[in-house]
């Protein structure tokens, strides 16, 4: 039981360290913003299949980095992913390795957010917006996604096979990372 404090005390401490770090990013911010999550979504692979391969082996989504490359030219990319914060570093390697545009990566943690992926984003994007980040479309796969942008009224594209946009009329569902660069540049 001790030995479980200490775990807990110490991600608590690690989680406030970090919380310092993540303010600071937002001064870099000049443009408008794509939010983009990672898992089946950039990375193709789940976060149970991530934490047991070297990221030199994870592939990325056909397309993922060719297409944020193009558009970072014109907005900043924040990469908004529940993985806990402990693989930040796994993360960023497997990010470099495989030529994504640098931009923040905000990380689930401990300290400041709730288990639930939908309220972790949600309350993610609700900060981003009272710092004034202008936000012009977030790219995700899950329903967690979908509810979270939803709720901020973002425009967004979806990444999966099957969907019922009926249910969902604000959101964009696409197949593949060419159609996002379709219907962006379509603009």
């Amino acid at each position: 039981m001790k030995f479980l404090i200490v775990l807990h005390l110490l991600l608590l401490v690690s989680c406030a360290r970090l919380n310092v770090e993540r303010l600071d990013f937002t001064k870099s911010i000049t443009k408008q913003v794509i939010i983009v999550d990672i898992d089946h979504t950039i990375a193709d692979v789940s976060v149970s299949e991530f934490l047991f391969k070297n990221y030199k082996e994870i592939p990325k989504l056909p397309f993922s980095s060719d297409v944020l490359n193009a558009l970072k030219g014109k907005y900043d990319i924040i990469y908004l992913t529940a993985r806990h914060e402990m693989f930040k570093e796994h993360t960023m390697n497997w990010l470099k390795y495989n030529n994504f545009p640098e931009g923040p990566v905000l990380f689930w943690n401990l300290v400041d957010f709730p288990f639930f992926d939908s309220e972790y984003k949600y309350n993610r994007l609700t900060s981003l917006k009272e710092k004034g980040i202008n936000i012009a479309f977030a790219v995700g796969d899950k329903d967690s996604d979908i509810e979270a942008y939803s709720k901020h009224k973002l425009k967004s594209f979806i990444i999966r096979d099957i969907y019922n946009s009926a249910d969902y009329p604000a959101v964009t569902f696409v197949k593949s990372w060419t159609e996002i660069k379709g219907q962006i540049s379509g603009d």
